[in-house]
């Protein structure tokens, strides 16, 4: 409750699983996950080739920020920096949303620059987050440095 936004700095992110993809989502205030089809999202990856792709998601069960991410530690992982907004001004805000750019390498060693934003549709009253889970798709991490700035109004 004591911050409306907050710079979350990831880096080094290496999945268990080569190919695998980077997601997140809010937390409630009990720490249980806030797990219903209401994550919207769109990720815009631009290829160290010139060539450009998307990931994207409506009513979702969580975000997705990255996908096809290599496991191989020569590749350097995934890095971002995402902004993360909770409307806390009254309880018929929106529950959260975040945007931000990163960097991953795909599991066949292609670099990608990545802008990425979300929503999560719903009302605070109905779902208020107070806390993050970052998790991939279908494996574990097998590293993941995570700074957690908070910025107060």
């Amino acid at each position: 409750d004591t911050y409306d936004t907050y710079l979350v700095v990831l880096r080094r992110l290496l999945p268990e699983d080569d190919g695998d993809d980077f997601r997140f989502r809010f937390t409630s205030t009990s720490t249980n996950e806030i797990n219903g089809s209401n994550y919207d999202y769109g990720s815009h990856y631009f290829d160290q080739d010139g060539s450009s792709s998307s990931n994207t998601g409506n009513n979702q069960s969580r975000f997705v920020i990255a996908d096809n991410i290599s496991n191989a530690q020569a590749d350097g992982g995934a890095d971002f920096h995402l902004w993360i907004t909770l409307d806390r001004t009254d309880t018929s805000g929106n529950s959260g949303s975040f945007n931000g750019t990163g960097h991953f390498a795909d599991s066949g060693g292609i670099s990608h620059s990545v802008y990425a934003a979300g929503y999560y549709q719903e009302s605070t009253s109905n779902a208020k987050p107070g806390g993050l889970q970052f998790l991939c798709g279908s494996g574990q991490m097998r590293k993941l440095h995570c700074i957690v700035y908070g910025l107060k109004e």
